[in-house]
C-alpha cells in the first residue's frame, strides 16, 4: 500500500510554502487601485496543494486525475477572467497554474526545480514597475536595432563556415596567398563584437544614464574588447559634447583589458603570466590612475555636469564590418611578416 513518509511530509510543506510566497507577492502587488484582486496568500497555497494532490493520485496509476484537477482549475480560472471586465491581464492566472505544477514538482521531489520556479516567478512578478518603465523607455528603432543584432549574431554567425572551399583548380591559382587565414565564422565574429559592444553600451546608457552606462560598457568591453570599445566610443565622439567623459571610458576599458590578458594567459601558461604580471599590473594602475584623474578634473572647455550627451546609433553594422576587413588585414601583414621577416616580422 502507497504510504506518505517523512520526506513527502517535508515536500508538501514546502509546496505549501512556495504556493504562500507567489500569494504574498499577488496580494502586495494587487493591492492597488483599479486592479483586480484575483487572489492571494491563501488562494495561492491551494494551487500548490492541488498539484501535490494530483501528483499522489499520478503515482497510484490514476493518471487521468491530475489531468481533471488541472481542467477544472482552468475552467474556474476563465470563469473568474471573464466575470471581471476591467480585466486585461492574464499574469496572476498564469501564476496559479504555474504555482500548481510547482507543487506538482515537490511531490515528485524534484525540489530545486520548484524552488528555482518559484523564486523565477516571484521575481517575474514583482519586476512590473520596472518592466513596465523599460517598455515605455524602449523606442521602436531600438527594437528594430535589437532584431538587425539577433540577426547577425543568432542567425548568420553559427551558418558561415570556418573555412572557405574554393575548389582545388582556384586553390592551385591563388597558391601564393594564405586562404588558411581567411574564416568567415571568426571574421564575423568580429563585426558581431564589435556592433555588440556599441550596442550593449547605447542600452545601458539608455537605463542608467549616460555616465553609469559608460562605466559599465568600461567594465564588460575592457573584459572582452578594449579594441571595441575605443572603435565605439571614438565614432560617439564626434557628435558629442562630452568627449573627456568618453576618453575616459577608453583609458578604463584599456587598462581593464590587462588582468584580462593575465587570466587568459595564467590558464594556457603559467610561466608567462608571471613575466608579465609586474608590468600588466603597473600598467593598469597608471591607466586606472590618469583615468581618475581625467574624470576629476575640471575643465573649462569640457565639463562632465550639466552637458547634454547625444546618444549615437544603436547599431552601427559598417564599422563592424570595417574592424572585421581591418582584422583580415592585420592576419595577412602578420603572415607576411612571419614568412618574408621571420622573427623580426613578429615584432
Amino acid at each position: 500500500m502507497y504510504q506518505i513518509n517523512s520526506e513527502q511530509l517535508v515536500n508538501l510543506v514546502f509546496a505549501t510554502l512556495a504556493g504562500a510566497a507567489i500569494g504574498l507577492e499577488r496580494e502586495h502587488g494587487q493591492g492597488h487601485k483599479n486592479e483586480k484582486n484575483f487572489g492571494g496568500i491563501r488562494t495561492f497555497p491551494l494551487a500548490s496543494i492541488l498539484g501535490f494532490i494530483g501528483s499522489y493520485f499520478f503515482s497510484r496509476s490514476y493518471y487521468y486525475f491530475p489531468a481533471i484537477i488541472f481542467i477544472g482549475i482552468t475552467l474556474l480560472l476563465l470563469v473568474s477572467h471573464y466575470k471581471d471586465k476591467h480585466s486585461l491581464g492574464i499574469t496572476s492566472e498564469l501564476a496559479f497554474i504555474l504555482t500548481f505544477f510547482i507543487g506538482f514538482l515537490c511531490a515528485i521531489n524534484e525540489v530545486f526545480i520548484a524552488v528555482f520556479l518559484t523564486v523565477l516567478t516571484i521575481a517575474i512578478l514583482s519586476a512590473k514597475s520596472f518592466t513596465h518603465g523599460l517598455v515605455q523607455k524602449i523606442q521602436e528603432n531600438e527594437i528594430n536595432n535589437a532584431i538587425k543584432f539577433a540577426v547577425i549574431s543568432i542567425l548568420i554567425l553559427p551558418l558561415l563556415p570556418q573555412k572557405i572551399a574554393f575548389g582545388e583548380n582556384i586553390e592551385k591559382l591563388l597558391a601564393f596567398l594564405p586562404l588558411e587565414i581567411i574564416n568567415p565564422r571568426e571574421i564575423w565574429l568580429i563585426v558581431v563584437l564589435v556592433t555588440g559592444i556599441g550596442f550593449f553600451g547605447y542600452l545601458l546608457s539608455r537605463l542608467f544614464g549616460k555616465k553609469k552606462g559608460i562605466l559599465l560598457t568600461d567594465i564588460s568591453g575592457g573584459l572582452i574588447s578594449s579594441t571595441a570599445v575605443t572603435m565605439n566610443y571614438a565614432r560617439e565622439s564626434e557628435n558629442s559634447h562630452n568627449q573627456k567623459l568618453l576618453a575616459v571610458g577608453i583609458l578604463a576599458a584599456c587598462s581593464i583589458m590587462y588582468p584580462r590578458i593575465l587570466v587568459e594567459s595564467f590558464v594556457f601558461h603559467s610561466a608567462l603570466s608571471l613575466a608579465l604580471l609586474w608590468p600588466f599590473v603597473a600598467a593598469m594602475i597608471a591607466g586606472l590612475t590618469y583615468a581618475l584623474y581625467l574624470l576629476l578634473k575640471k575643465s573649462p572647455q569640457v565639463s562632465t555636469e550639466g552637458a547634454s550627451l547625444e546618444l549615437g546609433s544603436p547599431l552601427s553594422l559598417k564599422d563592424g564590418v570595417i574592424f572585421g576587413l581591418l582584422y583580415l588585414g592585420i592576419q595577412f601583414l602578420s603572415w607576411l611578416g612571419n614568412k618574408y621577416l621571420g622573427d623580426v616580422g613578429l615584432y
